[in-house]
């Protein structure tokens, strides 16, 4: 089974796109560490209505990024065929761009027929 869970004390959920339902899970180890400006958040939102457009087509009946902001937990990224796993310093909204998911919305389309030539971030 491929479900990865997240939870934690302080959690936020953004809704990225409504079909199929596509969204953030942030858990953090603060509370401050949840406000992201819509700023941040929207080019995420653009992103993954830029790869259904490209892609055409999602191989998942919805998504979910999770990400856990701490300075207490190993840091990595990690697919799942319904999700992703990406673990993070608390500040990360401060100091990384939207490649991260660029590279996750390309990894999750990447079965799409036609696509295996893409490059990936």
């Amino acid at each position: 089974m491929d479900s990865p869970v997240s939870a934690g004390e302080y959690m936020r959920v953004v809704e990225l796109a409504p079909n199929p339902p596509e969204e953030m899970d942030i858990v953090s180890d603060s509370p401050s560490a949840l406000n992201v400006p819509m700023e941040v958040l929207n080019p995420y939102k653009s992103l993954v209505d830029q790869a259904q457009k490209l892609f055409g087509a999602q191989h998942f009946r919805d998504y979910h990024f999770l990400y856990t902001l701490s300075d207490h937990v190993a840091h990595f990224g990690l697919e799942h065929h319904e999700s992703n796993d990406s673990r993070l310093v608390s500040a990360i909204w401060l100091i990384q761009s939207c490649a991260s998911l660029v590279r996750d919305c390309c990894h999750m389309n990447m079965s799409t027929p036609g696509m295996a030539n893409i490059a990936v971030l």
